[in-house]
Order: C-alpha cells, then structure tokens, then sequence
C-alpha cells in the first residue's frame, strides 16, 4: 500500500513538472526571444548580429524601424542600408549575391527575409553600417524619446570597434516587451532608421 502511495505521489509530481513546462515553453520563435528589459532586448539583438542571424535582428527591431527600413528599400534609399553612396556599383555587387536577384528566393513578399538577404549580402562585402562583430559590454541605460516623441530607453554599450559607446534605443510594446528603435553610432544622426549614422558618412 505504501509503494502504492509513493508511485501516485511521484507521478503526481512529475506531472505538475510537465505542467509548469508547458506554460513557460514559448509558442512563437518570436515569443522565446529575450525581450524583458531594455537590456536583455539589446543583448538579444548584439547576439543575433554576431551570429549574423539578421532574420532575428528584424523581429527585434520596432514596428516603427520595421517600416522605416522597409520604406528606404522600396525607395532604394541604399546610404540608409548599407556602407554605400547613393550611385555606389556596389550596390549592384550585393544585390546580386542574394537570392532574391537570382530569383531563387522562397519567400516572396516576407520583408524579415529580404532583410536578412540584403544584411548578409552587406556583410559579405564588409558593408554594413553598422559594426557589432567585436566584444561589447552594456554600460547603464537612461531615459529617451523616440523620433516621434514616444518614450523609450537608450542602452549604452561600449564596443572594441568603436572610441565611442553605442547607443540603442528602445521602444516598450503594448506587451511589455522591448524593442531595437534605433542603433546610434558615435555622432550619428537622430533622424536616421533604424541605423543613426553620422550625416557626413
């Protein structure tokens, strides 16, 4: 009789175990993302940079750095995207290393995955605005507004690229969860989305 206990009290507990772990097992890749805190976001999307998984970096940045990069592709607004001039040949040298030009892309449509193939393609050429691929280490975070007067936090991050620090801001969700609004580089330019480069280049 006592076996008998112990063995229903064990599978008692090793049900309530699978319980707890259904609840916190994310249902999206998006909701598994680290997004708690301005800090945990801005170490999601340093971590996503440097795995050169910008599929990710996308879904981290805000709705409002989503449009904004989605507008100057569709504007060809290139010194907004990449490391180049307006009339740059090198744009065409990254277009078409994706497959997008090569007419081999899967989906069509899906702006997380041309981001993803124009950042990559930038990479290849070492093209990107922005330089995450040295150690970086967050050093404290401060109140902000975004472009439009919303409130936000900046993240400041010290990296080996870089004299000055980087700073990112953040944007809060509906949800709660954190947001990438803007990467400003040292002396970057507020009104630059979602990468705040310097006016001068």
């Amino acid at each position: 009789m006592i076996k008998i206990r112990f063995a229903i009290l064990a599978l008692a507990v090793v049900l309530a175990g699978c319980g707890s772990s259904t609840q916190i097992t994310a249902r999206t890749y998006y909701d598994s993302l680290a997004l708690e805190t301005p800090e945990t976001a801005v170490e999601s999307f340093i971590s996503a940079y440097q795995k050169s998984d910008f599929q990710t970096v996308y879904l981290i940045l805000s709705p409002r750095a989503q449009r904004t990069w989605q507008e100057n592709y569709a504007l060809l607004n290139w010194p907004l995207i990449i490391h180049v001039s307006s009339d740059d040949p090198q744009v065409r040298m990254v277009l078409e290393e994706t497959d997008i030009a090569k007419g081999e892309f899967e989906h069509s449509g899906e702006t997380s995955y041309e981001f993803d193939e124009i950042m990559l393609a930038a990479q290849n050429h070492d093209l990107l605005l922005v330089d995450l691929s040295g150690t970086t280490k967050i050093k404290g975070t401060e109140p902000a507004r975004d472009t439009v007067g919303h409130p936000a936090t900046d993240v400041s991050v010290s990296s080996s690229q870089y004299e000055g620090d980087l700073i990112f801001r953040t944007v809060q969700a509906p949800s709660g969860r954190w947001r990438v609004y803007q990467v400003f580089l040292p002396g970057g330019n507020e009104d630059f989305v979602p990468w705040a480069i310097s006016s001068t280049g």
